[in-house]
């Protein structure tokens, strides 16, 4: 027999509901102070059919276009895929775009991806729950992401 919201032999409301009732509440409530901002994560792999070692003649291209990426606030992170600790031929790329159109057009046009070693899937993220941790000691001008600072060996002593 379906459940409904009121018993009707009992007329008592149906308590599996209400705790139904109360926890979207919650979780709506919970989901409200999320961050939701939309990034575009861009999925890149070999194209079928070039060979990989393509790609060497682009590199310097690809890093210049990243780190120009990255300064200009475009690239909120990248790198490859790993598996047990070694990179694979996948990579991503996260960036912050106005569009789903505009993250499409300079995938399209990050080196590997116009030279066609590379192709690209995207897809739209909401970035809303996570942390980062940054450090930074000012009489150093030093700092590290998600723990302490690395410096290098002379400034360790």
């Amino acid at each position: 027999m379906p459940r409904c919201l009121w018993d009707v032999r009992n007329l008592q409301p149906d308590p599996t509901h209400l705790s139904r009732q109360r926890s979207d509440m919650e979780a709506k409530h919970m989901l409200s102070g999320t961050l939701g901002r939309t990034l575009y994560v861009v999925h890149s792999e070999p194209a079928e059919g070039v060979d990989p070692a393509a790609g060497v003649a682009y590199l310097e291209e690809h890093l210049r276009r990243l780190t120009e990426w990255e300064r200009n606030g475009v690239l909120f992170a990248a790198g490859p895929y790993k598996r047990e600790g070694k990179p694979t031929p996948r990579a991503l790329y996260i960036l912050r775009a106005a569009s789903l159109a505009e993250a499409t057009r300079l995938a399209a046009e990050e080196p590997l991806h116009k030279h066609g070693v590379r192709v690209f899937t995207i897809d739209e993220w909401a970035l809303n729950q996570g942390r980062i941790n940054v450090s930074l000691d000012f009489s150093t001008q030093r700092g590290g992401l998600d723990g302490a600072p690395q410096y290098p060996a002379h400034l360790n002593d």
